[in-house]
C-alpha cells in the first residue's frame, strides 16, 4: 500500500498523484439493485449508464447508493477506502483495464476477463494450485496484460517461485514468466512496461517474456 500527502478522493486525483492518466485508474461504484449492494469496477473517466446495468443484472431497477448505503456495505465512506478486505464478501487482489477488457483477480480465485462492451466474460486465467495473482496492469506497449503472481502455500512454494511476473496476451494465454524477488514493494511503472521491485532493480517487460504458448485456461 502506498500513502500520499494529497487527496486521492476521486480518479482524476489518484491519476495526478501517481502520475498517470485517468483512464487507467480503477474507481469503484457502489449501487442498489432491487435493494441489493452492487459494486461496479470501472475505469476513471467511464460513466456507468444505471439502465444498462440493470439489464444485465436482470434487475427491476438500478440506482447509486447513497453515502450512508455505500458506508454501511463497504465499512468505508465514499472516497475513502479500497476493495481488499471489504467487510466478509470478497478480496479484490487486482484489477486493470485494456481497451477492450477488464481483468479482475480475487482473492484464491481465478483471473477473469470481462468484455468491456457487453459485460460477458471473455476468458479465465488459473493460476497454478496455492497462487493468486495479485498487482495486475495492462502494458500498451506489449498489448499484454501483467500481474504478480503469489504463492500463498507452502505447497505451491516447494513446486516454484513464491513470487513470478507473469505477462498474459489479450487471449489470457501465458506468454512469458520470470520469477522476481523482493516483490512486496514492487510497482508497475512506465505504462507497465517495467516493474521496479523493493530493492530498486528494474525488470524489462520486454525481455521478460520467455515461456511461451502455455495455456491460461478458458
Amino acid at each position: 500500500m502506498r500513502r500520499f500527502a494529497a487527496s486521492t478522493r476521486t480518479a482524476e486525483d489518484a491519476a495526478r498523484e501517481i502520475g498517470t492518466e485517468v483512464a487507467r485508474i480503477v474507481k469503484s461504484l457502489v449501487f442498489v439493485a432491487s435493494g441489493a449492494p452492487v459494486i461496479v469496477l470501472a475505469s476513471g473517466p467511464t460513466r456507468v449508464d444505471e439502465r444498462a446495468l440493470a439489464a444485465t443484472l436482470e434487475a427491476g431497477a438500478v440506482r447509486r447508493a447513497t453515502a450512508e448505503e455505500a458506508k454501511a456495505f463497504t465499512g468505508y465512506a465514499i472516497g475513502a477506502g479500497w476493495l481488499v478486505g471489504m467487510c466478509a464478501y470478497f478480496a479484490l487482489l487486482g484489477c486493470a483495464f485494456s481497451p477492450e477488457l477488464c481483468v479482475v483477480s480475487e482473492s484464491s480465485a481465478p483471473a477473469r476477463a470481462f468484455e468491456l462492451g457487453s459485460g460477458k466474460l471473455a476468458w479465465t486465467y488459473h493460476p497454478r494450485e496455492g497462487a493468486h495473482l495479485t498487482q495486475l496492469d495492462f502494458a500498451p506497449r506489449l498489448g499484454h496484460f501483467v500481474a504478480l503472481e503469489y504463492a500463498y502455500t507452502d505447497r505451491s512454494r516447494q513446486t516454484g517461485p513464491m513470487v513470478a511476473l507473469v505477462h498474459l496476451d489479450r487471449s489470457g494465454i501465458v506468454v512469458g514468466r520470470l520469477a522476481i524477488r523482493d516483490w512486496s514493494d514492487a510497482v508497475f511503472c512506465a505504462e507497465g512496461s517495467l516493474l521496479l521491485n523493493g530493492l530498486g532493480e528494474l525488470y524489462e517487460l520486454l525481455r521478460s517474456a520467455e515461456t511461451r504458448g502455455s495455456p491460461g485456461g478458458k
